[in-house]
């Protein structure tokens, strides 16, 4: 029978505070306020993770954000290149930002600015390390102004999430899997042993003493035997 429904599994990165004693590349990365009061966005290409912190949209502002590239075949950040992030109102851009200078490798700092305020789409854009990719986050804002981006409702984290930097992930051997459905098949293919209920076990004493001579070479444990048969003497 076929699962049905969609299994995924994606773990979503939220960055939780910078480590001391860390080396010069980290320190710069402590810097930054790791998503102080920014909206998290995870999404994933053929190729690549994109995990992004934005600051509130608002329209005709600046607005900085964070953008963190990770390689799947490996779960290693992308160095070199450039990151685009793209603003898409309708089909239309209305803004768009970008940077070939990481932060530190796989971190790409881009600001940009939205003309129009609404729902929009986010696109981020990298081409660089050998591979030009893209990823469309289909739902964002832009407010109309700073006050009406103050009075949003914050974002809640869903119950039970794993924090885990970035940074750290990529130090280790880890890695993301997203479950897909196939076949569930009746028959499940597993080692195991076979064994005899103790209702179908009879002993069986001898009556003197002696060597036992098995009558059958295939006398084992399991094998089927028939009512007369001769088995040893």
């Amino acid at each position: 029978m076929r699962l049905p429904y969609l299994l995924c599994l994606c773990l979503t990165i939220f960055a939780t505070g910078c480590r001391n004693n860390q080396d010069p590349a980290a320190n710069a990365e402590s810097g930054h306020s790791h998503g102080a009061g920014s909206v998290p966005y995870t999404a994933f290409s053929d190729s690549c993770e994109y995990f992004a912190e934005i600051k509130p949209i608002v329209k005709g502002l600046p607005t900085d954000a964070s953008i963190h590239i990770t390689r799947l075949s490996d779960y290693k950040p992308l160095s070199e290149g450039v990151m685009t992030v793209r603003v898409l109102q309708d089909g239309r851009l209305i803004g768009s930002g970008d940077t070939n200078k990481p932060r530190i490798p796989g971190i790409f700092p881009v600001t940009f600015t939205a003309s129009s305020a609404g729902n929009v789409s986010l696109q981020f854009v990298f081409n660089g390390s050998g591979l030009k990719d893209s990823v469309m986050v289909p739902s964002s804002v832009v407010f109309e102004n700073e006050e009406q981006a103050n009075n949003a409702p914050p974002v809640e984290e869903p119950a039970g999430v794993i924090k885990y930097t970035k940074e750290s992930a990529w130090k280790i051997d880890f890695g993301v899997l997203k479950l897909v459905p196939r076949e569930y098949l009746n028959t499940i293919k597993v080692s195991g042993e076979l064994s005899i209920p103790p209702s179908e076990v009879t002993t069986i004493s001898a009556k003197s003493d002696g060597i036992l001579v098995f009558r059958q070479a295939d006398l084992v444990p399991g094998a089927r035997v028939f009512k007369g048969s001769v088995l040893f003497f």
